[in-house]
């Protein structure tokens, strides 16, 4: 390839060298600069890995600083108001039903991050989206690396359809808000694109334990 007429201004040259006994080998690897690659070593353990999560590693860091103390192992528990409503039977127009979902999802790379006053806006925005589609919202828990929501929806709303809302609003809603918060992805996204959906009223806190872990490495 005829390198004379190819501008150089924005490439990094790395040279490579190696002794051949028979044959003298120079090796020449042009790499762009703004692309971050260096084939030999490259940055640390840390930039590695926010290139590899596109998590801001540095930024989640402050943040988590305000959740130390929250115990998010804390497993979520039902009041009694809560648990009269489950049973509770709903009526709409064309249907009598008696649905209820106990939804979980977290932050991508489970980032710790939903304290005060994020986790305040999580709460108005998902009471919001229940009231405009008619939800009924029965508990919810933000803890700083996932959220229960206990809640029914007439029989025509899938759970998938109910999670994509809950998760497009809040993530809006604090990505517009807060800065800090935009500034935790190298990506225009905050949740991690799995939930957990339990039905009926009564989950485990093995099933929810369960699907945290299995899930805090893989978006």
């Amino acid at each position: 390839m005829d390198f004379r007429n190819i501008n150089f201004s924005h490439f990094e040259l790395v040279s490579l060298r190696l002794s051949v006994k028979m044959v003298g080998l120079h090796l020449k690897i042009y790499c762009p600069l703004k692309s971050g690659y260096r084939p030999f070593g490259g940055g640390s353990p840390l930039e590695e890995k926010m290139a590899r999560t596109k998590t801001n590693w540095e930024a989640v860091k402050l943040l988590q600083q305000n959740s130390a103390r929250v115990n998010c192992k804390e497993h979520f528990a039902l009041d009694g108001d809560a648990k009269i409503e489950i049973a509770r039977v709903r009526k709409t127009r064309h249907s009598v039903y008696n649905i209820n979902y106990h939804l979980v999802w977290i932050p991508k790379t489970r980032m710790r991050i939903l304290a005060k006053p994020f986790s305040n806006v999580v709460e108005e925005t998902i009471y919001r989206v229940c009231a405009w589609n008619e939800w009924t919202p029965l508990a919810l828990q933000v803890m700083p690396d996932h959220i229960h929501f206990f809640m029914s929806a007439p029989p025509k709303w899938a759970p998938s359809e109910i999670v994509q809302s809950l998760k497009a609003w809040t993530s809006k809603e604090l990505r517009a808000r807060f800065s800090i918060i935009r500034d935790t992805r190298y990506a225009d996204d905050l949740w991690a694109s799995s939930y957990y959906c339990g039905t009926a009223g009564h989950v485990s806190a093995e099933q929810v334990t369960r699907y945290i872990r299995e899930n805090s490495g893989k978006y």
